[in-house]
């Protein structure tokens, strides 16, 4: 189910505006702590700068995406494939 509900979510939230994405950007506080979540992979993740790049111009000062998934969009163009 894992796999076949982040599909899910990313797809609903291609399909978003600009600002709807930006509201889907959540912090939520788990057994864990504070967890952010990533709008690319759509799955929650720590909120600190191990798993999210910082962003100033951010509210939360963390970027959207987590390294990740921006590291995988910054090589995407050099993959070959």
């Amino acid at each position: 189910m894992g796999a076949e509900h982040t599909l899910h979510q990313q797809k609903v939230m291609q399909g978003m505006s600009g600002s709807a994405r930006l509201r889907m950007q959540e912090i939520r506080e788990s057994e864990l702590g504070r967890e952010k979540y990533c709008f690319t992979c759509g799955e929650f993740w720590p909120a600190d700068e191990e798993f999210f790049v910082l962003a100033k111009s951010s509210k939360d000062r963390l970027s959207p995406r987590c390294i990740a998934c921006s590291k995988a969009r910054l090589w995407a163009p050099y993959s070959g494939g």
